[in-house]
């Protein structure tokens, strides 16, 4: 999926309900983990010990001022409803003997489930399909209902489920030892005061599961879904139509729908002003098991690609998707394929969409002078997926520290936008702004954030006269999250430093090298090893291919008695973002950014880095995209050897022969890639 360093970190959206909060009350956690196999997959329990916690504050779906509704016959609380849940955890805040916990939403947020109510007496009633945890409900839960409080009370320790494995799944009150209390509101709401979670005894030790702590309302239905269901893997479908929730939020206009499918999802959609919708990849979550992890929902398109956010078209009582839809684990796997879906309001009352949003255009001062630059993106999205490569013309003009850009905006090329160059004249700073508007939408660049729109800040080089981001640029339908389209990784504007110039028929040959490596995607540095190739001309060095993160690249030192020092900020060449890197050394004593010095040993002929060889997007700059820790040797030290040659990184490809030689594609035989054997034919 496309966006999961985007996408896959979107808004979330908070809503109140009617509960006060409660005073710090015994509470169960979990701490170590028996496991549970079910279906071929493991889940992984917590045995749980006593803590204190507070009750949540106002997680609920009803407004919090909210009035109880007194109930004059049990009858009225008779019929169809869904259970609501907002999902929490456990977060530990201290160690040891002050240790305090606190809940906190857990990864998945939302869930809902099909319920339903039945009295069993003049102040009880009977629930059927409270747990979305469970299929097999082996009994509907009691609760007692006082009329004329409006309040209920659900006895802690009843049967939800029946385990293979572990036996009854109990519910149990996690904010207190007690019983599970409640509210009835106003519209027939069933709030819950208390967290509830579903607990077994195992070897004489009650265990919860993770992630599995509901504080839920039991609303009425308000709404239906009917959607294609995938029976089996035969590809047969099915009809379905299942009572919904829906909650529209008054100020953003955003939806929630609880019960959205048979993986009890709380779904959460975006609503625009020309009634179009987003169904964010981010928002709407279910747990796959330990082996899964996070399932995400994604759009499937006609031939079967999948896309990162479910679109769709409103109306008045309407949500009508545009795709067939799934959902997706970035452990690899994805869940069968549904079809296209319509929610219905069945309440009578409409869904609002928000007004259309109007923003003040950037107008450039009379008489301003531009200069024409290129700008280069090394993949752009749009709603359809990956596009590969853009390039466009960029106009600039300044005036004082104010910085005007035409053309940044791939949809509204003819929009500006104003930046504000800073004290050090080496960053833009470009707010979120407005560029007109795109199929009846308001439209914004700025860069993405996991809030929303934020502020691009451009990496201005002086010198070179080119103007930088290297996070992703977005441009915005309206002023959240879901876009038109986006640079992935950044974007480069101005014309590329030319590459180091290699002499003609300069001689090379292959050298070990041996370093203490990292990237900017690696957890923590470990020794690598591979090849690289040299040549002189004169006292002249050129190194080729010293970072795989930018293929092909030169660097160009000058020998000095014993010393080879090659300049800060030489070029290297383009990384898969299409963003420039520069090599840089660091000098530990000055504290400060450097030439880079190898210390040279012509008897043994091998090179030694007397400090961090650093490859960097920013000239005069040690934050890197990779680097080398002082001490990197190129060629064989005898006193410390070359051991067998390893891949440079997994999954990068490159190959070499077994005399531990950078090899092409085309050699043949046995070989080494990424840290394996194999064999070219």
């Amino acid at each position: 999926m496309c966006m999961k360093k985007i996408l896959l970190t979107l808004l979330t959206v908070v809503i109140s309900m009617a509960v006060s909060a409660q005073a710090e009350v015994s509470k169960l956690i979990e701490v170590n983990a028996p496991l549970r196999v079910e279906n071929g997959k493991t889940e992984v329990l917590k045995p749980m010990k006593q803590v204190r916690v507070s009750a949540p504050v106002n997680k609920g779906i009803v407004n919090m001022n909210a009035r109880r509704a007194a109930i004059s016959s049990i009858d009225e609380l008779a019929g169809d409803f869904v259970v609501c849940n907002s999902e929490m955890d456990i977060e530990q805040v201290g160690e040891g003997d002050d240790a305090t916990y606190k809940l906190v939403d857990a990864e998945v947020k939302y869930a809902g489930n099909a319920v339903s109510i039945v009295p069993t007496g003049a102040n009880t009633i009977a629930i059927s399909g409270l747990s979305t945890d469970w299929t097999e409900e082996v009994a509907p839960i009691t609760a007692t209902v006082d009329l004329e409080k409006a309040t209920f009370t659900i006895a802690a320790g009843q049967v939800l489920a029946t385990d293979d494995t572990y036996g009854d799944i109990i519910m149990t009150n996690i904010t207190s030892e007690g019983d599970i209390t409640g509210t009835i509101v106003e519209g027939g709401f069933l709030v819950f005061n208390d967290v509830w979670g579903d607990q077994i005894t195992y070897e004489g030790t009650k265990y919860t599961w993770s992630n599995y702590y509901h504080f839920s309302t039991i609303a009425p239905v308000n709404g239906v879904m009917e959607y294609e269901a995938k029976k089996t893997n035969n590809g047969e479908y099915e009809q379905v139509t299942q009572n919904v929730f829906i909650y529209q939020d008054a100020e953003t206009k955003d939806v929630r729908v609880y019960n959205f499918s048979h993986f009890n999802l709380g779904a959460i959609f975006t609503l625009s002003s020309n009634k179009t919708f987003v169904l964010s990849s981010d928002n709407a979550v279910d747990y796959g098991g330990s082996k899964a992890g996070l399932y995400y929902v994604v759009a499937v398109s006609a031939t079967g690609s999948l896309k990162p956010d479910v679109p769709g078209k409103g109306t008045e009582t309407t949500l009508i998707s545009d795709t067939d839809w799934s959902l997706y684990s970035y452990a690899g796997y994805w869940r069968f394929q549904q079809g296209a879906f319509t929610i219905t309001r069945i309440d009578g009352v409409d869904f609002e969409y928000p007004a259309a949003e109007v923003g003040d255009l950037i107008t450039p001062p009379a008489g301003l002078v531009t200069k024409d630059y290129p700008l280069s993106v090394a993949t752009w999205y749009d709603e359809n997926g990956a596009q590969g490569a853009y390039e466009a013309t960029v106009k600039i003009g300044v005036v004082d520290s104010d910085v005007y850009f035409q053309g940044i905006d791939k949809d509204l090329p003819e929009a500006w936008v104003k930046g504000v160059l800073n004290a050090t004249k080496d960053t833009i700073v470009v707010p979120v702004t407005y560029t007109g508007e795109l199929n009846s939408l308001a439209h914004f660049i700025g860069a993405y954030s996991k809030t929303g729109p934020s502020e691009l800040n451009l990496v201005y080089d002086a010198d070179a006269d080119t103007y930088e981001y290297g996070a992703t640029v977005m441009c915005y339908k309206g002023s959240k999250s879901s876009s038109f389209n986006y640079y992935m990784n950044g974007m480069f504007i101005g014309v590329k430093p030319a590459p180091t110039a290699v002499p003609d028929g300069l001689e090379t040959v292959e050298m070990p090298f041996k370093g203490n490596y990292r990237s900017d995607e690696d957890d923590e540095a470990y020794e690598l090893e591979g090849t690289v190739n040299v040549g002189w001309d004169g006292n002249d060095l050129y190194i080729q291919n010293l970072f795989s993160i930018v293929e092909d690249g030169w660097i160009k030192g000058t020998r000095n008695g014993n010393k080879i020092v090659f300049a800060k900020n030489q070029y290297i060449g383009n990384l898969s973002n299409s963003l420039s890197c520069y090599l840089t050394g660091y000098d530990s004593e000055a504290k400060a950014v450097s030439d880079v010095v190898f210390t040279y040993n012509e008897n043994d002929n091998y090179f030694v880095a007397d400090m961090p060889v650093i490859a960097t997007r920013f000239k005069s700059s040690t934050k890197y995209e990779a680097f080398f820790a002082k001490g990197l040797v190129i060629g064989t030290d005898p006193a410390a050897g070359i051991s067998t040659v390893k891949a440079e990184k997994a999954g990068s490809g490159i190959v070499y022969n077994l005399a531990g030689q950078r090899v092409g594609k085309e050699y043949k035989g046995l070989v080494i890639k990424n840290g394996r054997k194999l064999v070219n034919k």
